[in-house]
């Protein structure tokens, strides 16, 4: 008979197992609990039992594995775990890709962990919960909208570059939010951009949009920023043929104003 593993090495890692789980202490960078995860690893542990050990440092930190700690600790089952000792970099990786993150899981992690400008963007995103913004899109406000934006924001490498513009975008957007029958993307809130730096110079007037979208709310739309300018465009000059305002014209200076 063929021995398959002939080349193997015997390690000297150990697999432990207990059901003090008061020994174990949450890393305040890991990511909430999330109940929908919680409930399919509790019926497939209940059924299969715990295949895959917890990772823990050597004080008790949680590496990677909370969701199946609280699933053998509800099941009062005993809890199978390594003690590794990594650097927080590492746990930061794992735990990603342990279960798909959430652009809101990166955003609490690295504000648990300290980086400001992810303290300041969650300050700001958990005071305007009730708006039912997606975090990308705050990204695209607050943020630098380039190529690697996204990929950034989930490295800790995120700058909040425009908060008085992104305050801006929040302000307008709370004002139209019932005159529109979409929900906005990355596009409508860069038009949106657009518009709060044209009321920064004076040429667009927020009163005046809204008394238009009570007449003629805004068309749901899957199109360009241009496509979105000239939606808002339409509205704005709603019997105003004398005022005509065009709302693509180029800004004095740079969106990063």
């Amino acid at each position: 008979m063929t021995n398959y593993f002939s080349q193997t090495e015997k390690t000297e890692m150990v697999v432990y197992r207990t059901r003090n789980y008061n020994q174990f202490k949450t890393i305040a960078s890991n990511r909430e609990l999330v109940q929908s995860h919680l409930d399919q690893l509790k019926a497939s542990i209940k059924q299969k039992g715990q295949y895959t050990p917890i990772i823990v440092k050597s004080n008790g930190e949680v590496v990677e594995g909370q969701h199946r700690l609280q699933v053998c600790k509800d099941l009062s089952i005993p809890v199978l775990y390594l003690i590794r000792d990594l650097d927080i970099s590492v746990i930061s990786e794992m735990n990603s890709k342990s279960r798909n993150w959430k652009n809101s899981d990166y955003l609490r992690h690295w504000a648990k962990r300290g980086y400001t400008p992810y303290m300041r963007l969650l300050e700001i995103e958990e005071a305007n919960k009730d708006l039912g913004i997606e975090v990308s899109n705050y990204i695209i406000i607050f943020g630098n909208d380039g190529a690697k934006s996204l990929e950034n924001f989930k490295n800790g490498l995120f700058k909040l570059q425009y908060e008085d513009r992104g305050l801006e975008v929040l302000r307008l957007y709370r004002k139209i939010k019932g005159y529109y029958e979409g929900n906005p993307n990355n596009v409508f809130f860069r038009a949106l951009a657009h518009l709060a730096i044209l009321q920064k110079e004076g040429k667009f007037q927020v009163e005046r949009f809204i008394k238009k979208l009570k007449r003629r709310p805004l068309q749901k739309l899957q199109g360009s920023i241009r496509d979105y300018l000239y939606e808002f465009e339409k509205t704005y000059n709603l019997n105003e043929r004398a005022n005509y305002v065009r709302l693509d014209q180029k800004l004095n200076g740079s969106q990063k104003k």
